[in-house]
This record gives C-alpha cells, sequence and structure tokens, in this order.
C-alpha cells in the first residue's frame, strides 16, 4: 500500500485544512449561531459550569458533560458564541487532516487524499460545524480517535492504545450511543492482531472506564441514581410509540397518544407528518410528567413503556428497525402509515423523495464496497473504520428515531470508505 513522503504529506494537510476552513467559513458568515430545541439544554448546563456548579441538580445529567465542558471553557475565557463556532469551525476542518492520516496508514495515499478532500468539502460537515450541538466534537473526535487507532494498530504501541482510550472516553462522555465504539475498537484490535494486541487492549480500556465509572459513581453518589445517562427511555418510547401493541392502560402512553391526536388536529399538515407528530407528542408528554418527576425517573417509566412496547410487536419493531437503518442513511424520518418520508418545510417533496434516497444509496453502496474491497484484500486495519460506521448506524436506527445527525460521528469514517471504493474501482479499470 503505497504511502505519502513527508514533504507531499505535509503539502496535503495544509492543502486540507485551508480549503475545509475556507469552505466553512461562509456558513458562519452566512447562517452565524444556528441553535435547535437541545441547545438551551447545552448552554444552560455549561453556564452553571462555567459558574463552579457541576451538575448541582439531577435533572442536568440528562445531558453528558462532554460538549457543556468544551462550552464552558470557550464561554468563560472570550464570553462569545461566536467564539465557540470558530472552535467548533476549526474542530470540523482539522478532521479532514485526522481522516486524511489515518486512511494513509490503513489504505494507501490516494484513497486518503480523495477522502480527506471529501471530508474537507462536505456541506453537511460545514453546516453542522455552526450548529450549537455536540455533533461537530463528536466528529473530531471520532476521527482523532481513528488516527490514533490506526497508528496503535500500525507499530503496537502501548501509548498509542493509550491515547486512543482517551479519546474514546471523552467520546462516550459526550454521547451515549457512542459506548458502541469500545467493542468496535477492541474487536478490530484483536482481529488485527498487532504487536502486544492483549496489553495494547487493556491500556485502552483503562481510561474509558475511569471516565464512564466515575461518571456513573457521581451520578449514583451525588443525585442517588445508578445509571448512566438517562435519555434512553426518551428515545425509544419515540422509537417505539407508534407499534401495533396494546397500551394497557399506561398512562404515560395514554397521554401520548392524545397529545399526538391533538397535534394532527391542530396543525393538520397532512399525514406526511406523522412521524414527527409523534415524537413531538412523546416530547411534550415528557415535559408534563417532568413537574413531578425527575428525569431519571421519567426515563425509568418511559423504559417501561418502551419494552412492552417491543415485547408486544417484535416483528413490527424489527421490520420498522431496518426502515429506520435504511432512512439514517438516506437523512429522512419516516412515515410510519404509508412507510414514507416526513418532508421538513421548505423542502421541495421531489429533491426529498428522490435525492434523499439516491445519494444515501450511492453513499451505502460504496461503503458496502469499500469495506468488502478492504476484505477481499485482506486488509484487516480497514476494520478500525467498518465496524464503527455499521455498529452506530445500527445501534441509533435500534433505540432511536432516525435523523441524519445520528450518523454524523461517523461520516467522515463513511467518506474515507467511500473515497477507497472510489480509487478501488478506477484501479480495477486500469
Amino acid at each position: 500500500m503505497p504511502r505519502a513522503n513527508g514533504q507531499n504529506k505535509k503539502r496535503v494537510i495544509l492543502a486540507l485544512f485551508l480549503s475545509g476552513l475556507l469552505f466553512r467559513l461562509p456558513f458562519l458568515l452566512i447562517f452565524g449561531v444556528i441553535d435547535t430545541p437541545d441547545t438551551i439544554g447545552y448552554l444552560a448546563t455549561a453556564d452553571e459550569i462555567a459558574a463552579g456548579r457541576f451538575y448541582d441538580h439531577v435533572n442536568e445529567t440528562f445531558r453528558l458533560p462532554g460538549y457543556p465542558l468544551l462550552v464552558a471553557f470557550i464561554l468563560w475565557l472570550p464570553r462569545s458564541l461566536e467564539a465557540l463556532l470558530l472552535v467548533q469551525v476549526v474542530l470540523s476542518a482539522a478532521a479532514a487532516i485526522l481522516i486524511y492520516l489515518a486512511a494513509d496508514i490503513a489504505f494507501n495515499e490516494r484513497a486518503a487524499r480523495l477522502g480527506g478532500w471529501l471530508v474537507a468539502l462536505n456541506p453537511a460537515l460545514a453546516y453542522y460545524s455552526v450548529v450549537l450541538l455536540p455533533e461537530t466534537l463528536t466528529i473530531h473526535l471520532v476521527a482523532l480517535a481513528t488516527w490514533s487507532f490506526a497508528t496503535a494498530l500500525q507499530g503496537g504501541q502501548l501509548r498509542w492504545f493509550g491515547a486512543t482510550g482517551v479519546v474514546l472516553a471523552l467520546l462516550v462522555w459526550t454521547k451515549a450511543i457512542l459506548l458502541v465504539l469500545i467493542p468496535a475498537f477492541l474487536v478490530a484490535a484483536w482481529l488485527t492482531r498487532p504487536p502486544r494486541v492483549k496489553r495494547g487492549m487493556a491500556v485502552l480500556i483503562v481510561p474509558v472506564l475511569v471516565l464512564t465509572l466515575g461518571w456513573t459513581a457521581h451520578n449514583t453518589i451525588r443525585h442517588g441514581f445508578s445509571g448512566y445517562s438517562p435519555g434512553l427511555g426518551l428515545n425509544l418510547l419515540e422509537r417505539t410509540i407508534y407499534l401495533d401493541a396494546p397500551d394497557h392502560a399506561s398512562p404515560i402512553k395514554d397521554r401520548a397518544l392524545r397529545e399526538y391526536a391533538e397535534l394532527k388536529e391542530m396543525k393538520a399538515l397532512g399525514s406526511q407528518a406523522d412521524a414527527l407528530y409523534y415524537s413531538l407528542a412523546v416530547i411534550h408528554t415528557w415535559r408534563h410528567y417532568r413537574a413531578t418527576l425527575t428525569v431519571p425517573e421519567l426515563d425509568q417509566l418511559f423504559l417501561q413503556v418502551a419494552w412492552r412496547q417491543i415485547r408486544e410487536d417484535p416483528v413490527g419493531y424489527l421490520t420498522t428497525t431496518a426502515v429506520e437503518f435504511g432512512c439514517t442513511w438516506a437523512g429522512y424520518t419516516p412515515h410510519w402509515a404509508k412507510w414514507r418520508p416526513t418532508e421538513p418545510a421548505g423542502i421541495p417533496d421531489w429533491s426529498y423523495l428522490v435525492l434523499g434516497p439516491v445519494i444515501g444509496g450511492i453513499m451505502l453502496s460504496l461503503t458496502v464496497y469499500g469495506s468488502v474491497q478492504a476484505g477481499v484484500s485482506g486488509n484487516r486495519r480497514a476494520l478500525a473504520w467498518i465496524l464503527p460506521v455499521f455498529l452506530v448506524t445500527l445501534a441509533s436506527s435500534l433505540v432511536s428515531a432516525s435523523d441524519y445527525r445520528f450518523r454524523l460521528p461517523v461520516e467522515p469514517l463513511i467518506l474515507s470508505l467511500v473515497g477507497y471504493a472510489i480509487v478501488s474501482m478506477a484501479e480495477a479499470r486500469r
């Protein structure tokens, strides 16, 4: 596998970073600060941390501390949301460098360079770099972990396994779903069999255990609940509320379905909005019960209702999981009654219904082709790309309603595999 020489590599790194930066800056100038309903919670938690109050209230544990800590530090320093966005833009642009360096180790220089350019000039990554959500931080950390891990697999050096563990620990402190990266990297290490693999795996897991167990201990000692991140119940109930299962006089499901009926009647935007209304109904129900229950207590109740839905309609759950997986790649939320996507406001129906599946289908096909090509060529280092991509997208499809941003943490890995697939096909035609 030919790799870049030192001088050429420096030029590529500089070009990728500057191009990625210049590509993202217009998004910052045009859109400014883009917030979402979740942004308010992250900023409120960050303000509390900046004031010296680290998760004093149990309800704050709904959001893991990774992103709020970054926001708190930046807001404490220059006290500017624009400064925070500038940091996010830099982190997003730097992800192109990291994925290039990682792919240069695992694949070849041509594939690495193409993957790097696909990351640097990706409109979705550029857009989310100015959105006040943890996605850009997770994108950067996944790219950083992949580069560190690829370096560890190359030489079996324990310090690189340790560095990978630290980055993975920060990732699972940012998004709970990314806990699936831990088994993905451990399996990849075991199958790749670099020198001192057992010691390397042990060194990798130590920082992850320290931060995850530390956070769990904080929740148990400080707030009296033995859990990592309350939020699974909310996401899983959004994901399963539409399943064909009796409500068993459940006040939670009963209220959610009443909210759903009221939303449909009030908005009257047509059946395509059903999936959105289901989600909003669950969120409205969550807010209603928040008046009398703590977030962990409420999450447990939601989780019980969701598991009951799954047990009573397992076929529906598995079927819709397959649809959710496809929609995660196509970039839209399915409408369960007619198996059609929900059309976002302001986006033409034809572009949403056609371009989403077409682009998503091409991306998925090239990702699968790149994965198979790596397997056929015996490139086990590619497992550090393949396992995280499919485990993260599958896990998010299992526990939450599909959303393109749930795929974003592994988007650089997807684009890297796409680059490898394109280069492999080009070389095969020579």
